[in-house]
């Protein structure tokens, strides 16, 4: 049997066409090329003998040449092999094995017949209009056979390499190419995570992971869960200690009730201020307040610190500090005048 490097021959494939009248009274044949128009194969000449065995017989006073090569859908009894100035009438063509790969062409070589150049490939005739879209007898997509059940993963007989959840099985990809998110091509069993996914297994090992400016990501996959027992940095120039790290005027955001804007929950601006959004109404001892800090129905505990320095314009500063005589004082300080006690343990 031949193998695909033995089809050395690039030839031309044409089938008769119409044959219009001549004018002398005979008629003049055409030829159409083939779609596509070129094959390769190879070409040996036949001996009584090899005609024999393929054909009983039946082509040993015209056949002279054996044609081999890859399976060709249109290459039939009425069509024609050019190889350079050399023509051959094919006789019969077997579909070896009937797998629609190879083809074994029995042809008679034509002594004194100058190739004639076919006409190219003619476009198909116009569909019947009742086979269009909205026809009497439209012809829809064809739909596969079901697959073998037994051939399912889990199945008696299961094909080798079938598409499970993750993918194809086993195929690495080109040559271990990297990508942004790992190995392209097919991942194999495991698949690659969704490009949105930065930590990796649902619940992550001790690690620091750091989201650099203009840069977003999500630690899990939706409907994950997990933990970080180290430390998350945000931003540039991140604060060095503590579990969340932000950087100066980075702030912690939340979506508002409309669904409309973005508010800042807590933030440290430039002055080393702490800040919430002046759009955002919060509740402290059922008393509403604008722009609060802490929002919450519990009391709020003061701890004794030093007089702070005077606040500036349009604020002022509430804190409590020891008297001198080992007593607690809830003190007040506006931007102007001194600080003004207004209430002293008993």
């Amino acid at each position: 049997m031949s193998g695909i490097g033995d089809f050395v021959h690039l030839v031309s494939l044409a089938k008769a066409g119409p044959t219009p009248d001549d004018p002398e009274g005979g008629y003049d044949r055409t030829w159409i090329a083939l779609d596509p128009p070129t094959w390769y194969c190879s070409i040996s000449a036949a001996s009584a003998r090899d005609l024999e065995q393929i054909s009983g017989g039946l082509y040993a006073a015209t056949a002279t040449h054996l044609i081999r090569g890859r399976y060709h859908p249109q290459l039939a009894p009425d069509c024609r092999i050019t190889f350079r100035d050399r023509v051959f009438e094919v006789a019969s063509v077997q579909n070896q094995d009937q797998q629609q790969d190879l083809l074994l062409v029995v042809a008679t070589e034509l002594i004194g017949v100058t190739p004639a150049a076919p006409l190219p490939p003619q476009p198909p005739a116009a569909h019947a209009p009742t086979h269009q879209p909205g026809g009497t007898d439209p012809i829809g997509p064809q739909i596969p056979a079901a697959h073998a059940a037994t051939h399912e993963p889990g199945g008696t007989d299961p094909i080798s390499g079938a598409i499970g959840p993750e993918g194809p099985q086993g195929d690495p990809g080109p040559a271990g190419a990297t990508g942004p998110q790992g190995p392209q091509g097919d991942p194999g069993p495991a698949g690659v995570p969704p490009p949105d996914v930065v930590s990796g297994p649902a619940t992550a090992p001790d690690t620091a992971i750091a989201l650099f400016s203009g840069s977003t990501g999500k630690l899990l996959a939706a409907g994950a869960t997990g933990k970080i027992t180290g430390s998350i940095a945000i931003g540039t120039n991140p604060a060095q200690s503590g579990a969340i790290r932000l950087a100066n005027n980075q702030a912690v955001m939340a979506r508002n009730a409309e669904n409309t804007a973005d508010l800042t929950l807590v933030g440290l601006q430039g002055n080393n201020g702490v800040i919430g959004d002046a759009t955002t109404t919060m509740y402290f001892m059922g008393v509403t307040y604008a722009n609060a800090l802490f929002g919450l129905f519990k009391p709020m505990t003061m701890f004794e610190t030093a007089a702070p320095a005077a606040p500036g314009g349009n604020q002022a500063n509430l804190w409590l500090q020891d008297n001198g005589a080992g007593k607690s004082q809830l003190m007040i300080q506006f931007a102007t005048g001194a600080p003004i006690a207004i209430a002293t343990q008993a």
